[in-house]
């Protein structure tokens, strides 16, 4: 038996090439996007560097002295902050 086309042309071959030049630039035009965007982001801005943060006067909190004596073993302990 004989074919009458190719067996490239069967397998939906014929347009290798272009896909893939395609294929390349299309991967060649991601890449550059990327690193544009990753080298935009790493831009320094030394405006916000160089302030200095104002931290408000609020004290923190202290926790209040409960002296408990405790044993256990025969061994007395003192717990100022039960």
């Amino acid at each position: 038996m004989k074919l009458s086309t190719p067996l490239t042309t069967m397998r939906g071959c014929t347009n290798r090439g272009t896909n893939t030049r395609q294929n390349e630039s299309l991967l060649l035009s991601i890449a550059i996007a990327t690193m544009i965007i990753v080298f935009a982001g790493c831009k320094n801005n030394t405006d916000k560097m160089n302030e200095t943060y104002n931290w408000p006067d609020i004290k923190p909190p202290v926790a209040a002295k409960k002296v408990k004596q405790l044993t256990a073993h025969n061994d007395l302990r003192e717990d100022e902050y039960y």
